[in-house]
């Protein structure tokens, strides 16, 4: 797996909800690959920099296990103690990690936005009775690119190492 593959999704994701590209509105199915595409582009951005910073002396094909350590749901929960400023009780290990993260405006931007396009991306999968346009997919891909660009732009932050350590110990498969 390259280390662009985000940036490969989020060109993708812009083709399939590309108005222009065939001179046809895209179909239901390219609108709903779109926002997919996008919420995608961002778990592997952020699953590749957490095994960056957990894993980063590790030859790559075995970086590459720990990137598929994660869980969708898992970091879902993850980003959503973060929005709330810590883990629940349940998780004594976590306690001052949530709000260390959240420290960091950069970071607290990207975890709303992977809660918000985790949401979008399993209603475009899964409720065939949502419906979704141009304008949703084109918002869910610009989302996701800022997200992107920032979770690159937080790279040196000490807070990074917060929020690894956070996905490390509570965002993994059981």
């Amino acid at each position: 797996m390259a280390d662009s593959l985000w940036y490969e999704l989020i060109d993708q994701a812009d083709e399939l909800a590309d108005i222009q590209a065939t001179g046809d509105a895209p179909t239901d199915a390219d609108v709903r690959r779109a926002i997919s595409a996008a919420y995608y582009a961002l778990f592997h951005r952020l699953t590749f920099l957490v095994a960056e910073c957990t894993a980063g002396a590790v030859p790559g094909p075995h970086r590459h296990e720990v990137r598929r350590f994660f869980a969708h749901s898992a970091l879902n929960d993850v980003c959503s103690w973060i929005i709330r400023g810590g883990a629940p009780p349940s998780r004594p290990a976590a306690d001052g990690l949530a709000p260390l993260v959240g420290q960091s405006v950069e970071l607290m931007a990207v975890v709303r936005v992977f809660v918000v396009l985790q949401e979008l991306r399993h209603d475009a999968d899964y409720d065939h009775l949502a419906l979704f346009t141009v304008a949703d997919a084109q918002q869910a891909i610009q989302r996701a690119d800022e997200a992107i660009h920032l979770l690159d732009s937080a790279r040196d932050q000490p807070e990074i190492d917060g929020l690894a350590a956070l996905c490390i110990m509570y965002g993994r498969r059981s």
